[in-house]
């Protein structure tokens, strides 16, 4: 079982499941302190089932690097069972 912030994965993946863990902290800054080429080449990120809190970051360039990455390259994002508070933008619905 995985515990702490989103680790980075920077290696060429496209399906990381991450599921059923124990991560937690702000999805914002778990995010942010991602190096710029986390999740470059991810198709599939699953974070259900953790205690990532917080909304989510911003679409634009003002989000964190490895959520640009994912938002360019992922086909599929899965937040849900999520333990911690926060609401999904109206721009990631």
């Amino acid at each position: 079982m995985l515990t702490g912030t989103i680790p980075a994965i920077t290696v060429p993946v496209l399906y990381v499941d991450l599921s059923n863990n124990v991560l937690d902290g702000s999805f914002i800054a778990s995010l942010a302190a991602l190096p710029p080429d986390a999740f470059s080449t991810t198709l599939v990120l699953d974070l259900s089932r953790n205690r990532l809190s917080g909304p989510l970051p911003p679409a634009g360039p003002n989000g964190p690097h490895a959520w640009q990455n994912l938002l360019a390259t992922a086909v599929r994002i899965d937040l849900s069972g999520r333990h911690g508070r926060g609401v999904a933008c109206a721009q990631h619905s």
